[in-house]
């Protein structure tokens, strides 16, 4: 008798175990789903400030040689009124 109800005692403490283990793994899948959502809204954030680094870079680029352009001309006209 004390043999069977060790053995009962035995198995709903590894019931319980199990349990315990199963909302452990629950929880644990629960928040590595909300990090990779996280971490995949900051890539996307990531990109579009990449993004907008590259456009400002081009935008400098592109008014850079606006200038340039603007300066050869003013020389230019300033050579054809001699």
């Amino acid at each position: 008798l004390a043999s069977r109800q060790e053995s009962t005692t035995d198995h709903m403490d590894s019931m319980l175990l199990l349990e315990t283990l199963q909302e452990e793994l629950k929880l644990f899948n629960e928040t590595a789903k909300k990090q990779m959502e996280e971490l995949q809204a900051l890539k996307v954030k990531l990109e579009m400030k990449e993004e907008r680094v590259r456009f400002l870079e081009q935008q400098t680029l592109c008014n850079n040689q606006v200038n340039d352009l603007t300066t050869a001309l003013k020389e230019m006209e300033q050579l054809l009124e001699m």
